[in-house]
């Protein structure tokens, strides 16, 4: 898995080696300049208790890193992208359930609109939560987007054209 995106001219870019000896899987993130190529922050191991996939968005003056800690924490950290320090990881939420309860699928997602990282992710008690992140990094708390079931696949998109509407979608497979 990888993902990207860009700011202040820097790209920041998360991704998956698998296999590593013996067996498992990486999890790293990195950044360049997205002019030259060259990069500003090598490939660096996200969290050695991640299971499964990483998203980064581009929030303000920073890149937010989101990524499963363990099986049921949603964490995140930020890289400010004008001085690419490293800020302190954060708890998002701590029942993050991936699909069907296995670590084989990223079940959450987010879009940002009008400075804030809006986030949804499939939470234990089959609901499908969500929360904001804002511009100055405070987390919202947590609220219920749907009920009843845990789903396998969550999408979040926002309407930047009307300045106000962000959609969550979410199934299972």
């Amino acid at each position: 898995m990888v993902d990207s995106t860009i700011n202040n001219g820097i790209i920041c870019y998360v991704f998956t080696v698998s296999p590593i000896p013996p067996g498992g899987t990486a999890f790293y993130y990195a950044a360049a300049d997205a002019t030259t190529g060259q990069n500003v922050i090598v490939p660096t191991p996200i969290n050695q208790s991640q299971t499964y996939g990483s998203r980064v968005f581009s929030l303000g003056p920073n890149f937010i890193v989101a990524f499963n800690g363990s099986a049921s924490n949603l964490k995140y950290f930020p890289i400010n992208a004008s001085t690419l320090a490293v800020g302190a990881v954060n708890t998002i939420d701590s029942s993050y359930q991936t699909a069907s309860g296995s670590s084989s699928q990223l079940s959450f997602d987010g879009a940002v609109n009008n400075n804030t990282l809006y986030m949804a992710w499939s939470g234990a008690g089959g609901n499908t939560q969500i929360a904001t992140i804002s511009s100055s990094l405070s987390i919202s708390s947590v609220s219920t987007a749907f009920s009843g079931i845990t789903k396998d696949i969550v999408s979040v998109s926002a309407d930047t054209s009307s300045g106000s509407f962000v959609y969550v979608s979410a199934a299972n497979y």
